[in-house]
Order: structure tokens, then C-alpha cells, then sequence
């Protein structure tokens, strides 16, 4: 799983917000209170960052790809290759969450109360409770083989699908929790998912209190 951009001198022309966030992620494996995530955003599944191939330009070799390289891949029965974006200007489904927890967020009283909200929220949005690591996971694979061929295309809005991992919940928690400017960063590391691609959400709750998600 990739969500930065290459280690190295080469960074990209004029600095990119999105490919700052990228290095954030994979060089830390995390996201900070400060850190919003922006449109743009997208986290690839199935392939080495650094070992980048599939585009002939010997000069990219190695680079993180673009988002416009992602979409010229063909979304092939034998690839791993999955992305998941995050960008409400193309995701009507992520847009319609977001203005929701906008509009919402008002009625909710304090702090553990707005934090059950998204949690709920973000639970039932992407799959809810899984009884196991395993069944999530076999569940998230048959919905992208799905969407794949729905959409014809390797990129998937986060904000379509209907199963994600625990790395697909705490971005979309942060996301919304963002939005309200509810303090959150996300953590490497899961202690229901063993995977590498396991992250979390801790959301600051006091000057020196987290509360974890999931």
C-alpha cells in the first residue's frame, strides 16, 4: 500500500499539497491534528510505491505515480492494483456525507457525543461490525472486484464503497471530522486488524486525553 510520494530529491514542480500528504503517510504512517487531508488525496493498494512500472517513461520509474497514470490502467481480472480517492469536488457520495456531518453537527452535545456520531456513521457506511479480520477483508475484495468492473477503472471514491478497511475508516473519519474541526489524527497500527495496512483514529478529547477509533 502507497500513500506517499518517492523518498528522495526529486519531490514534484511548484510543491503539491497532495503529494506532501503522501510522504506524511508513508514515511510516518501518520496524520497529524494539523494535517487536513485534502481533495486529491488517494491511498493505492497492490503495488510497491517505489517500484513503480507500469508507466514506459524511464524518468517516472521508481516515482510515485500520478493520479492521471492511475487512471490509463486497466482494471484487469489478475491486478492487485486498487485506489481508493478522496476528493469531494468528483465523489458525490463522500460530498452528500460530509454536507451531512455539516449539518448535523450542531445538534450534537459534546465531545464523546459528536465522536459516537461519526464513528457510527463511518461504521455503517463502510461495511459495519465484521465478525472477523479475514471476513472483512474477503468481503472488501469481492465489493472492488465489483466496482472495478462497474466503474471500469483501478479508482475507486471512497464515498462508493459499501466495505472498506480499517485504513478506509480512519481516513473517512478523519475526513468528516475534519470538516467540523473535531481534532483527530490517524495512527499507524490497528489492534483489530493485524495487516500492515492497519491505521487508527485518535481523536484529542482533552489537553492530554485520546479516544481511539476503531
Amino acid at each position: 500500500m502507497a500513500w506517499c510520494i518517492h523518498r528522495g530529491t526529486r519531490l514534484v514542480p511548484k510543491f503539491d499539497l497532495n503529494a506532501f500528504f503522501f510522504y506524511i503517510g508513508q514515511v510516518n504512517g501518520s496524520l497529524q491534528y494539523s494535517d487536513k487531508i485534502p481533495d486529491g488525496f488517494y491511498l493505492i493498494h497492490g503495488m510497491d510505491a517505489y517500484s513503480w512500472t507500469i508507466s514506459t517513461d524511464l524518468q517516472t520509474v521508481g516515482l510515485i505515480p500520478s493520479f492521471e497514470s492511475l487512471m490509463s490502467v486497466e482494471p484487469c481480472d489478475d491486478s492487485s492494483v486498487i485506489v481508493v480517492a478522496i476528493d469531494k469536488s468528483r465523489d458525490p457520495g463522500l460530498r452528500e456525507l460530509v454536507g451531512g456531518v455539516v449539518s448535523l453537527s450542531s445538534n450534537w452535545s459534546s465531545t464523546n457525543d459528536v465522536i459516537d456520531h461519526l464513528a457510527n456513521l463511518v461504521c455503517s457506511r463502510l461495511g459495519g461490525v465484521a465478525m472477523t479480520e479475514k471476513k472483512l477483508f474477503t468481503d472488501w475484495k469481492e465489493c472492488i472486484q465489483i466496482l472495478r468492473s462497474v466503474l471500469r477503472s483501478v479508482i475507486v471514491p471512497i464515498g462508493s464503497l459499501p466495505v472498506g478497511l480499517c485504513v478506509h475508516r480512519a481516513l473517512l473519519f478523519k475526513v468528516l471530522a475534519d470538516s467540523i474541526n473535531l481534532p483527530c489524527r490517524i495512527a499507524k497500527g490497528c489492534k483489530y486488524c493485524k495487516k500492515d495496512v492497519g491505521a487508527s483514529c485518535l481523536v484529542q478529547i482533552g489537553p492530554d486525553r485520546e479516544q481511539k477509533y476503531p
